[in-house]
C-alpha cells in the first residue's frame, strides 16, 4: 500500500533520527568504556594506596560531590527540558548568557555558606573534604550547564571527550600516587577538583557563544533564569530523591557507624556502580532522542528498552563473582562488603532499569511530578524501613537489605504507572522479572559463594541454549563486518 507524503517524510525523518542516534551511541560506548576501565583501575588502585580510614573520607568527599548538583535549583534540568529538541545554533545565546551568569553567582553564594558550614566540623580531615565540596558547587555547577547543552544538541563527540577527559586527569593522578607511594586522601581530592576545573574550561571554551560576551536585557535574563528553574526544579528534586534512596543509607552509615563501616559499604557502592556507567551514558542519549520522536512510537520502544534490560540483568550476577573474587584476592582487609555486596549488586539491576527506561520516559512524556512524588514516597518508605531494622540488627547489612527492598517498590511502581500511561497491558514480564531477580539474591545470601557460581553458570548455559539461533546470528553478523 502507497503512503501518502506527509507519512513517508515523517518516517524518513524518523529513520534519519534513528540513525543518527545509533552514530552517537556508538561515540558515547566508546567514551564511557574507557571511562568505565579508568574508573575500575581507580577502584583496584585507591583502596590499595589508602588506608581504610582515608578511604573512607575520600568515599565521604565524593559521596558530597554528588549532590552539589541541589544548588544548580533544577536550572541545569530546566535548560535541559525546555531546549531538548534545539540544535546548538537555534538556542537564545545570549538570553541564556545572561541566565548563566545569574545561575553562577547563585553558586558563589551557596558555596561560601558551605564553606561558612566546614568551620564547624570538629574532624579536621571530614572539614578539608567539605572545604573542596563547596569548591565543586561552584564547579559541577557551571558543568551540569554545558554538560546537558551538549547532550541536547548532538554534540556527542565533545560530550565524550569532555567525560573522558576529567576522569584520564584523575587516573593518572592515581597512579602518581601509587608510585611515589602517597597514602593521604587530601591529595585525590585536590586532584579531583583539578580535573573536573579543566574539563569545564574546555566546555566553556567550546560553547563559548553561552559565555563571553555582553550580557542581555537584565529583565530578559531573570526572566530567563527563572523560568528554567520553574521547570527544572522538580526534575532536579524528582533526582534528587532518587540518589536518597541509595544515598541516605549512606548518611546512615556514616552517622551511626564507624568510619571502618562507611569504608566497606562505600566500596561496595563503588564496585556496582562502575556496572551502571555505560547504562548512564545510554539514558543520556535515550531522552534527547525520545523527544525527537513522535509520542505515537512510545510504547513501542520502551518495550523494546525493557527486553534489553532484562537481558542485561541475566549478565550483572557475574560481575558479582567477579568483584567477590577480586576482593577475597587483592582486598582481602575489605572483605566485611561481602556480606552484602551480592544485595548492592540486585539494587543496580533495578537502578539500571529506573535510569536508562523509567526515569527517561517519565522526561520525555513530561511527568516530573509524578515522578517526584514516587522518589520521595520511596525516601519515606525506606526511612520507617531503616528506623525499624538498623536499631533490630545494628548491622549495616541492613541498611543494604532496606535500600534492595525499596529499590523493587520503587522500579516496579513507576514502571507500572508507565505501562499505564503508555496503555501497555502486559505486565507478566514484571513477575519474572522480580523473581529472577529476588531469586539470585536469596541464592547468593544462603549458599557459598563456590555453589552460587555453579548454579549462576547453569542458568547462563540454560540461557545460551534458549536464545542460540540469535547467538549464533550475531556472532556471524559479527564476523562479517570484520
Amino acid at each position: 500500500m502507497a503512503c501518502n507524503w506527509n507519512n513517508c517524510v515523517h518516517f524518513i525523518n524518523m529513520d534519519g533520527i534513528i540513525k543518527k542516534s545509533i552514530t552517537n551511541f556508538k561515540f558515547v560506548f566508546s567514551a564511557q568504556s574507557i571511562v568505565l576501565l579508568l574508573g575500575l583501575l581507580r577502584a583496584i588502585l585507591i583502596p590499595i594506596i589508602l588506608s581504610i580510614q582515608g578511604f573512607g573520607y575520600w568515599q565521604i568527599y565524593l559521596f558530597y560531590s554528588s549532590y552539589v548538583g541541589m544548588f544548580a535549583l533544577g536550572f541545569n534540568d530546566g535548560i535541559y527540558l525546555r531546549y531538548g529538541s534545539f540544535q546548538y545554533e537555534d538556542l537564545p545565546h545570549k538570553k541564556l548568557r545572561t541566565a548563566i551568569r545569574m545561575h553562577v553567582v547563585i553558586l558563589l553564594i551557596f558555596s561560601a555558606a558551605v564553606l561558612i558550614y566546614s568551620g564547624f566540623i570538629d574532624d579536621s580531615q571530614k572539614q578539608f573534604a567539605i572545604n573542596i565540596v563547596s569548591a565543586n558547587i561552584l564547579i559541577l555547577g557551571i558543568n551540569g550547564v554545558f554538560v546537558y547543552i551538549l547532550q541536547i544538541t548532538n554534540q556527542i563527540k565533545r560530550y565524550s571527550f569532555f567525560s573522558i577527559l576529567p576522569q584520564i586527569i584523575l587516573t593518572i593522578g592515581v597512579i602518581v600516587l601509587a608510585f611515589l607511594k602517597v597514602d593521604r586522601f587530601e591529595y585525590l581530592v585536590i586532584i579531583d577538583l583539578f580535573a573536573k576545573s579543566i574539563a569545564v574550561i574546555g566546555m566553556i571554551l567550546c560553547c563559548k557563544e553561552l559565555w563571553i560576551g555582553r550580557s542581555g536585557d537584565m529583565k530578559e535574563g531573570i526572566k530567563e533564569y527563572q523560568l528554567d528553574v520553574s521547570v527544572g526544579i522538580q526534575l532536579m528534586l524528582a533526582q534528587l530523591m532518587g540518589m536518597f534512596v541509595t544515598g541516605i543509607g549512606r548518611l546512615i552509615v556514616e552517622w551511626f557507624g564507624e568510619i571502618e563501616d562507611y569504608s566497606y559499604y562505600s566500596l561496595g557502592i563503588t564496585i556496582t556502580s562502575l556496572v551502571l556507567v555505560l547504562i548512564t551514558s545510554v539514558s543520556m542519549l535515550a531522552y534527547p532522542t525520545l523527544k525527537r520522536l513522535n509520542e505515537e512510537h512510545y510504547p513501542r520502544y520502551y518495550k523494546k528498552i525493557n527486553i534489553i534490560l532484562q537481558k542485561f540483568n541475566f549478565i550483572v550476577p557475574l560481575f558479582y563473582f567477579l568483584a567477590a573474587i577480586f576482593i577475597f584476592l587483592i582486598l582481602p582487609k575489605y572483605e566485611p562488603v561481602l556480606k552484602y555486596l551480592n544485595i548492592l549488586f540486585g539494587v543496580i539491576m533495578l537502578q539500571a532499569k529506573m535510569q536508562l527506561l523509567n526515569n527517561t520516559f517519565y522526561k520525555a512524556l513530561r511527568k516530573e511530578t509524578a515522578m517526584m512524588k514516587a522518589n520521595i514516597s520511596s525516601v519515606v518508605f525506606f526511612t520507617i524501613l531503616s528506623i525499624i531494622i538498623f536499631p533490630i540488627t545494628k548491622d549495616v547489612w541492613s541498611i543494604a537489605l532496606c535500600t534492595f527492598l525499596v529499590m523493587v517498590y520503587r522500579c516496579y511502581s513507576t514502571e507500572i504507572y508507565l505501562r499505564k500511561l503508555l496503555k501497555i497491558n502486559d505486565f507478566k514480564g514484571i513477575i519474572l522479572e522480580l523473581f529472577y531477580i529476588t531469586l539470585y539474591v536469596t541464592v547468593t545470601s544462603v549458599l557459598t559463594l563456590e555453589i552460587s557460581f555453579i548454579l549462576y553458570g547453569l542458568f547462563l548455559f540454560c540461557m545460551a541454549y534458549k536464545y542460540r539461533i540469535a547467538l549464533i546470528t550475531f556472532i556471524r553478523n559479527v564476523k562479517l563486518k570484520n
